[in-house]
């Protein structure tokens, strides 16, 4: 997986799947636990990484989440779904920030995002 994540949370993924495929996962040795800030709160929902979990969540703005630093290796399958006007405008205000800056992302796609 190759992934751009805007520091402002706008990259027009609105939902998340996310399904573990770690077994015999300890958090306390491995972290990587997921974090999810419910309404932007400063206390966390945290799951753990552990196999056959699948979990969907809302991923905009308005739900943070992040990944603790794992020292181990994790694999999970990730699909995300986008909302469409969400997503036209992270690309209208990526591509002009591009012009201020010489960093891209190749995505695979016909063009960035």
């Amino acid at each position: 997986m190759v992934a751009c994540y805007p520091g402002n949370r706008t990259g027009g993924r609105c939902v998340i799947c996310l399904y573990y495929l770690n077994k015999n996962w300890d958090a306390k040795l491995s972290g990587g636990i997921l974090q999810i800030f419910p309404g932007g709160k400063a206390q966390f929902a945290g799951i753990e990484p552990i196999f056959d979990r699948l979990r969907f969540f809302w991923s905009d703005r308005h739900n943070p989440h992040q990944v603790e630093q794992g020292c181990t290796t994790s694999c999970a399958i990730i699909v995300w779904y986008f909302d469409l006007e969400e997503k036209a405008k992270a690309k209208v205000k990526y591509l002009t920030s591009e012009k201020e800056s010489s960093f891209s992302i190749w995505t695979g796609n016909k063009g960035p995002l």
